[in-house]
């Protein structure tokens, strides 16, 4: 971003103003005296400095939640509560990665589009982790057809078979599921499917991003440099489900 251009938000002043400021040396990047106006700076790594002070303004912002239940995943709606209701920050937001209203766990909101589109596009699998508890005991059978992939019904009413997926067996009625898919419903429907019913639901993690254990339900935090980048990777290189399930690396 050009340097007038990051003072102007940061300082909420005119570019005329931030323009006199730069050419009278009064603004440092990473302690150095910058008097170009369009000198181009990294908002998310450069230090910008005006009366000894780092400037904390940035373009793009990111933040976990931990949703309760009873919000839905949405900016507005006319009906339920949503979880931006849940938020006071002064930056518009969206969710990547809805969840259904009654499904707590992790949720991912940023204003950084095309970092929303690297996560939830298809083609790069990013693996997404659930807690469930189910109504019967979990059998091997189960596990095998979450594995050999599932006919359900998706958001459209077309029969569709998903891909892939790791039931991975805590207890009898309690298991961690891993999918690297977001059709409408699908962990309730794919478990459905294997004549079992899905009776508690929550995300634990999206791709390198895991919930924060510290946040209790409604809570939420930005997200740290490190977890940015890491996630980041996701957008950059497809990594496949078998790969994670079977070295655990990200």
């Amino acid at each position: 971003m050009r340097l007038d251009k990051y003072l102007s938000k940061a300082l909420d002043l005119s570019r005329n103003e931030v323009r006199s400021l730069i050419t009278d040396g009064l603004i440092k990047v990473n302690n150095q005296i910058i008097r170009k106006k369009d000198f181009y700076i990294n908002e998310e790594a450069d230090n910008v400095i005006y009366n000894d002070k780092v400037l904390e303004y940035r373009e793009f912002v990111y933040y976990m939640l931990n949703k309760p239940a009873g919000y839905i995943s949405a900016n507005k709606d006319k009906e339920h509560k949503t979880v931006i209701d849940l938020l006071d920050i002064k930056k518009e937001v969206f969710v990547v990665g809805r969840l259904d209203i009654d499904t707590e766990g992790l949720i991912l909101l940023t204003n950084n589009g095309e970092f929303a589109h690297n996560l939830t596009s298809p083609k790069h699998k990013v693996v997404k982790k659930y807690y469930v508890k189910s109504e019967l005991n979990i059998t091997q059978k189960m596990i095998d057809m979450f594995e050999s992939g599932l006919e359900i019904v998706d958001g459209s009413n077309n029969k569709y078979i998903t891909q892939a997926a790791k039931l991975e067996v805590i207890d009898e009625k309690q298991c961690y599921v891993y999918i690297s898919e977001g059709k409408f419903h699908q962990i309730k429907r794919m478990f459905e499917a294997i004549g079992n019913q899905v009776v508690y639901l929550k995300r634990i993690s999206i791709g390198s991003l895991v919930l924060d254990e510290s946040l209790k339900l409604g809570e939420y935090r930005m997200l740290t440099d490190e977890e940015v980048m890491k996630l980041k990777k996701w957008g950059i290189y497809e990594l496949s489900t078998y790969a994670y399930w079977n070295t655990g690396v990200w």
